[in-house]
């Protein structure tokens, strides 16, 4: 089934130095795949801290504005990197006016546990508009294939012996996870991480392999891995 192609822009994280000509490489995109788009007019006002896109104030009144705006069906995040988590008290009563898809990866795991654990909504842990069109970006197709109804598939390869026994096995379960440091960094909130019987997936770039370590060291003390179904 095809997605209403309606969408709200949120800029809950980071901005870029370059962020006017993205934000016209991004219209151009909608406009060429004949998506309909609008934005918080001070969603990259930039803030005094100097990376996030806005104040506080600000980047929540835009994910309001993305749950009550009555003609938008998809709520997609401009950049990721950092700010979704201080934002999780202000917006975590906040509902949308019906149900919405959420698109985006890294910081804004902080979003897709409030849209599927809280909210009990879809999203796609997708590439924010920032990320997806670079130059370098090979993931337009795959998001217009979901966003137009069409199947895509993901080859698994096994990396431990108790993956490569259930290789023949089908399974089965919900999908959480999302950035590794963000989401550990959600144990504990209003949003602590629920996972019994959940396909955890995680992601991250740029991290030292002893940060990695600590993180799925936390995950574990807090039994984070306790009846998931695969990691």
């Amino acid at each position: 089934m095809k997605i209403n192609n309606k969408i709200e822009i949120i800029a809950p994280a980071y901005h870029a130095d370059d962020d006017q000509i993205t934000l016209h490489e991004i219209k151009q995109f909608f406009h060429q795949n004949n998506f309909e788009y609008s934005y918080h007019e001070k969603f990259l006002a930039k803030n005094s801290f100097g990376k996030l896109a806005a104040e506080k104030a600000i980047r929540v009144e835009g994910i309001k504005r993305a749950f009550e705006n009555m003609d938008s069906t998809i709520i997609w995040s401009y950049s990721g990197g950092y700010g979704c988590t201080e934002l999780i008290n202000e917006i975590i009563n906040l509902k949308p006016n019906f149900p919405k898809l959420l698109i985006g990866f890294s910081d804004i795991t902080a979003l897709h546990l409030l849209f599927n654990q809280h909210l009990n909504l879809p999203s796609i842990h997708g590439p924010p508009l920032r990320t997806l069109v670079s130059s370098q970006s090979t993931m337009k197709h795959k998001i217009l294939n979901v966003l137009n109804g069409k199947d895509n598939s993901l080859k698994l390869e096994p990396i431990n012996n108790s993956a490569k026994l259930q290789e023949n096995y089908k399974i089965n379960g919900e999908l959480t996870g999302g950035n590794l440091t963000v989401y550990t960094h959600m144990i504990g909130t209003k949003l602590h991480p629920v996972t019994k019987n959940k396909i955890l997936i995680f992601e991250d770039v740029n991290e030292k392999s002893y940060a990695i370590h600590r993180n799925l060291v936390h995950l574990a003390n807090a039994d984070i891995f306790n009846d998931v179904k695969a990691i």
